[in-house]
């Protein structure tokens, strides 16, 4: 039975199935799936960005018109905002996976072949 693929937000982006009935079904769903989860899906992780737009250099535009958009919100409705001030997440400045090993980072740091 397909499993439904869900984002953070709860959409449902498709289903997956169990299996592929051949290689061409496996290479569609993939590149649906993919191209959603690059280009379309914002990641927590990296401050609500999508994959596409922190790689191709586009975060910091995206967190300036964000940062706006807040001050313009905060400036009509204050009272919407009891805490402070609303700002955009920050993007850190690196996301890992799997994170390297710091023995591994240290050994890379004073190698000759990088």
């Amino acid at each position: 039975m397909p499993q439904h693929l869900h984002g953070d937000s709860g959409v449902d982006v498709g289903a997956s199935p169990d299996r592929f009935d051949n290689i061409e079904q496996a290479r569609t769903f993939c590149r649906d799936f993919f191209t959603w989860y690059n280009i379309q899906h914002r990641h927590s992780g990296i401050a609500w960005h999508t994959p596409y737009n922190v790689h191709q250099g586009h975060a910091g535009i995206v967190h300036a018109v964000r940062a706006e958009v807040l001050t313009v919100a905060y400036q009509r409705h204050p009272e919407r905002f009891v805490r402070k001030h609303p700002e955009p997440a920050v993007l850190p400045a690196a996301v890992w996976i799997n994170p390297p090993a710091q023995e591994q980072d240290d050994q890379q740091i004073h190698s000759k072949n990088p």
